[in-house]
């Protein structure tokens, strides 16, 4: 580790040694302010403002005027700050998707681009069908949709169903066994998709323990835990690295699928 690089993680550790000081110098980045406007803006007790902004006086960080008894960020002051916020956006963005990441079986893009692009929901105690809920909105909203699963949740079925009611294209590849328990399960339903002409059902025994749908320009990754039950979504825009990851799963699981017998 060179002096500069040792110096900068110095500088970076001073800043951040302390929650009150990354706060001043965001709240610094929108123009000069008063101490007592400073304070009133951050909620903190005068000494601790003092405090902290007597020291990032020292760092060079925030420069104080005379004249105006007002503070405001150094040159120097504003590269820190674009910097720190855009490494709290990307560790907020890695904590928001981590969730997502213990459970999908499958080694994704994860750079930093990736995972600013991405938005994962989870199924928790309050919301144990938050996950499903939003592919179910995905499907019923689009106009045309794509993608293979390991196992199909009745409420996908419902979505498939009343997707027959807006004429959205549908291409869905499963395993044989997962129609056999809808059909089994839901005969109606299952009936009602497999008559609809927009909607194609392909089966193949090469499914991965993943799911991955695409919605218009949207794509759709669920990862299911233990039982196989929908444990989180993540989802992405296209042209993004996950959607192009997506892409490039599903062509070459595509030509592993057989259409789905309805005679049988």
């Amino acid at each position: 580790m060179n002096d500069s690089t040792r110096d900068a993680l110095e500088s970076l550790e001073f800043l951040v040694s302390s929650p009150v000081r990354p706060r001043i110098v965001a709240a610094l980045a929108d123009g000069p302010m008063a101490g007592r406007r400073l304070q009133e803006h951050l909620e903190v007790p005068r000494s601790t403002l003092h405090r902290n902004l007597s020291a990032l006086v020292d760092r060079g960080f925030v420069s104080r005027s005379a004249s105006a008894a007002e503070y405001e960020l150094t040159p120097t002051g504003e590269i820190v700050n674009e910097a720190v916020s855009d490494a709290l956006t990307a560790v907020e963005r890695a904590q928001s998707i981590r969730p997502f990441l213990e459970y999908f079986p499958a080694e994704l893009p994860t750079t930093s681009e990736s995972v600013a692009a991405a938005e994962v929901v989870v199924s928790d105690v309050e919301a144990p069908f938050d996950p499903i809920a939003t592919v179910e909105s995905q499907i019923v909203d689009g106009e045309t949709v794509r993608g293979f699963l390991p196992v199909i949740n009745p409420l996908y079925v419902d979505a498939l169903r009343r997707s027959t009611e807006t004429d959205v294209s549908v291409d869905v590849i499963a395993p044989p066994s997962s129609y056999e328990r809808v059909e089994r399960n839901h005969p109606d339903a299952f009936e009602a998709i497999v008559e609809q002409p927009s909607i194609r059902l392909y089966e193949s025994d090469s499914v991965p323990q993943y799911a991955i749908g695409f919605v218009d320009d949207t794509v759709l990754l669920g990862a299911f835990d233990e039982h196989m039950r929908t444990q989180s979504v993540l989802r992405a825009d296209s042209g993004t690295p996950i959607w192009d990851w997506a892409t490039k799963q599903y062509a070459e699981l595509e030509p592993t699928a057989d259409r789905f017998d309805t005679d049988r």
